[in-house]
């Protein structure tokens, strides 16, 4: 496990209760896992970079172990911070073995289910022996006694016969190593594999030069040879594809990654439009429903006579104690310009907005997905009902036919009140000024002292309304039509394309041609998708991961392959057997699982096929 880690992290790892007890290491280690395995975009950053205290150590390490659990979804509650750092070794290699199986589960898709460990074991023997025997090795019936060194056993040859049969001559020659020592066989062909194929080497030859060598350990590494030629194989899921296609079918992918990024804009922009209609279409109800039956009847536009009637003769004082009209004013007259406020915002700021930006804007949009894929001979994009143009345009009739409602209502009633005997608040404070000046000696009585208050609330009133009235009034003007223009200016409309040629036209279906071509349409793991990307055209690398976001996946199981550890006791109460055949117990488990194509993550071309043919529906 410790050569494992290091061919991860890139650096020999000697002891692993020593090496990790930092989190740099399990934190490169960590980051190497989830890159390769393509299950997160996220980088762990140790919190530390260079940590000295034994709080700064736990600290890293307690930060790598949320992040297992929290992002790659691995369960390492059974081991803590503390058990690392103070090189408990049970413990920290039931961390890594977890890791080691969470590492190679993205590659391993074999498509048999129910196999145990018995038929795991069988799979591996005729791998081997179909492989031996086009070499003449003799057969191999266990992975312990016949790879022993110590009863004239050739593992070397068996090794060497591998790379021979699928990488003939690129690694070494086969023939030049049957009279060689096998020792320094398997430290060649080991270091060959290492650092051509990168197949880590989990074992040294020394690990065969025993009389009986350990079976989980071959096994283990055998499975990362079979990984890696078998299960991850170029031919027949990645065929050559012709280079004159290569420049098409990158301008494909590129005009597909531009459409989607213009249909996503559109939905999510669409359906929040909707959605703002729609509540402005209960508020402007809403409003209505107040202003016909609750302002109408309050009937404001005769109080308003009776409170700002003329003042006429000397007994101004008595006409006063008369016109207690104020409270029933002050209360309606308040909560009709709060009405009026909120029809002003919606009528001057969101409705011009609606109709002359943000609808404008998805038709732009829906014009950009369109000219998109008729450069690929992708079938147009129709939107989902609920976000369609027809539906939005028919939405914004029924608020403008609302609007029109409630702006007629508004300006009656907004006609009749500034219409009303309140136009005479100027001539009725003159009056109210002579009387004053005529009777000055004599005190002011209380009724006129609260007329003079009551009166300059009312004359607020009157600039408001006054104010809505010159606002809310139809009107064209050069200042209405600039706002239209500017709003119509921040709107990015793309031209319209020029015919496309045939080959452009062409690109989807090359694309479907060689989708078809695959062995393996719909169960591809995340590097399947991968190689078919890369075989597929020069892209950069950002637009290989938004590709393969658009392709359809499902997820097959949770990983929790940290589980097989999850019951593990402390090295005091544990024995080292007891302790091997706990982890290889589990490992079996896991494996029967990985070998039967339960893995996580699978995608399917086929359907992505069928939903571009669909209307783009990615």
């Amino acid at each position: 496990m410790a050569r494992w880690v290091g061919s991860k992290v890139g650096k020999p790892i000697e002891d692993l209760t020593t090496a990790l007890n930092d989190g740099l290491v399990l934190a490169k280690l960590v980051n190497v896992i989830a890159e390769e395995s393509g299950t997160s975009e996220y980088v762990l950053q140790p919190i530390y970079q260079k940590p000295t205290l034994h709080l700064q150590k736990v600290e890293n390490i307690d930060d790598v172990l949320k992040f297992c659990r929290l992002i790659l979804q691995i369960n390492t509650c059974s081991v803590s911070a503390e058990n690392v750092v103070e090189g408990d070794l049970k413990l920290i290699l039931g961390l890594i073995w977890t890791f080691f199986v969470y590492s190679t589960s993205t590659s391993i898709s074999i498509a048999n289910e129910g196999n145990s460990i018995h038929e795991i074991k069988q799979i591996l023997l005729r791998w081997i022996n179909s492989v031996g025997r086009s070499r003449a090795l003799p057969e191999i019936g266990n992975f312990s006694k016949d790879w022993s060194l110590q009863t004239s056993s050739r593992p070397d040859l068996v090794f060497a016969a591998i790379c021979d049969y699928y990488v003939p001559d690129a690694l070494l020659h086969f023939n030049d190593l049957k009279n060689g020592k096998p020792v320094a066989n398997l430290d060649l062909v080991f270091a060959q594999a290492d650092s051509k194929l990168q197949i880590p080497q989990l074992l040294v030859p020394e690990d065969f030069n025993v009389l009986v060598p350990d079976e989980k350990s071959i096994i283990l590494y055998l499975l990362q040879w079979y990984t890696f030629f078998e299960l991850t194989p170029d031919i027949p899921d990645s065929p050559v594809i012709p280079q004159e296609n290569t420049n098409v079918l990158a301008q494909f992918v590129r005009l597909c990654l531009e459409a989607s990024k213009a249909k996503n804009s559109y939905e999510s922009k669409a359906l929040r439009l909707v959605e703002q209609v729609n509540s402005n279409i209960m508020k402007l109800s809403n409003l209505n429903e107040e202003l016909c039956s609750t302002i109408v009847p309050a009937n404001l536009g005769h109080q308003l006579d009776e409170f700002c009637g003329d003042l006429r003769g000397s007994k101004i004082v008595d006409q006063l104690s008369s016109r207690t009209q104020y409270p029933h004013i002050s209360m309606f007259g308040q909560f009709f310009v709060d009405l009026l406020t909120a029809y002003e915002h919606f009528s001057l700021q969101l409705k011009p907005t609606y109709l002359h930006h943000d609808f404008p804007e998805l038709q732009a949009l829906l014009k950009a997905v369109s000219v998109s894929l008729s450069r690929t001979g992708i079938p147009s994009f129709q939107p989902e009902k609920n976000v369609a143009l027809s539906t939005i345009a028919t939405r914004l009739e029924c608020l403008n036919e609302l609007d029109k409602i409630v702006g007629e209502k508004m300006l009656e009633v907004l006609s009749q009140l500034c219409g009303s005997k309140i136009a005479n608040v100027d001539g009725l404070l003159a009056t109210i000024e002579a009387h004053l000046k005529a009777h000055s000696r004599e005190p002011i009585p209380p009724v006129l002292k609260q007329y003079v208050d009551d009166l300059s609330q009312v004359m607020e009133l009157k600039q408001h309304l006054d104010r809505f009235n010159g606002v809310l009034r139809p009107k064209r003007s050069a200042q209405g039509l600039q706002i239209l223009v500017d709003s119509l200016e921040t709107i990015d409309v793309p031209e319209t394309p020029e015919t496309p040629t045939t080959e452009q036209t062409m690109a989807f279906q090359k694309f479907k041609d060689i989708v078809a071509s695959q062995h393996n349409q719909q169960n591809l793991t995340h590097s399947d998708l991968t190689r078919f990307m890369d075989n597929l055209a020069d892209l950069p690398k950002n637009d290989k991961k938004e590709f393969v976001l658009l392709v359809p996946s499902r997820r097959m199981l949770n990983r929790s392959e940290s589980d097989e550890f999850s019951t593990y006791g402390s090295d005091e109460n544990t024995s080292v057997n007891e302790e091997e055949s706990a982890l290889f117990d589990r490992v079996q488990q896991t494996v029967e699982q990985k070998l039967a194509g339960t893995y996580n993550k699978l995608y399917n071309l086929a359907e992505f096929v069928e939903r571009l043919e669909g209307g783009f529906s990615v």
